[in-house]
């Protein structure tokens, strides 16, 4: 059976394939810093992300351990001291 297309407005269609205002300016921020990480991400140095077995290393002694007021997943947090 043939069916007639349905007229549908322009700025409908470009609500339903961008968002609305908000999505828009989200999207332009994101695409205006995106261009800041393709400029800069060629500059970092990604050569040592992780330890290796040569990596430097340092000793220390441990002075003082104090139990801080802080938690995080309902332990507490210590601080060392050098």
């Amino acid at each position: 059976m043939y069916s007639k297309e349905r007229f549908i407005p322009l700025g409908l269609k470009i609500r339903v394939l961008f968002g609305d205002v908000s999505s828009i300016v989200g999207f332009s921020i994101m695409a205006f810093g995106l261009i800041f990480v393709i400029v800069f991400v060629g500059f970092a140095d990604f050569s040592d992300w992780k330890f290796k077995p040569d990596s430097p290393k340092a000793q220390a002694i441990i002075s003082n351990i104090e139990e801080t007021s802080s938690r995080e997943n309902k332990k507490d947090i210590y601080g060392y001291y050098l």
